[in-house]
């Protein structure tokens, strides 16, 4: 089974790929990532069995990690001011390496 990762899932764009992956990949296991403590991805996506919530803060290298490990592909739909996007894909970037994820798909800054 395939195991992709969304981050920021919780926006327009991260809803659309989530909706997008789950229909053309019924095999797959979707994660969405998303800040500790926010309930917004539970809340949207919680009653799916093929949709798993990771929690992780983008400044914690360790979290990052642990919440990628076992991924296959991660996906950026991070949104935002273009610094904050490119420090969080970084961010991603790194702890996709560290974690062992074969595919980084990012998302391109705007503005």
């Amino acid at each position: 089974m395939t195991t992709l990762l969304v981050a920021g899932a919780t926006g327009d764009l991260g809803r659309r790929i989530v909706r997008e992956l789950l229909a053309a990949h019924p095999e797959a296991l979707v994660r969405v990532l998303t800040r500790p403590g926010s309930g917004t991805a539970q809340a949207l996506f919680g009653e799916q069995d093929r949709v798993e919530v990771r929690e992780a803060a983008y400044t914690d290298h360790a979290g990052l990690v642990a919440a990628l490990s076992g991924t296959d592909v991660v996906v950026s739909a991070v949104s935002g001011a273009r610094t904050v996007v490119l420090d969080a894909q970084r961010a991603l970037l790194a702890a996709a390496v560290e974690a062992g994820v074969a595919r980084f798909v990012p998302r391109a800054p705007t503005g």
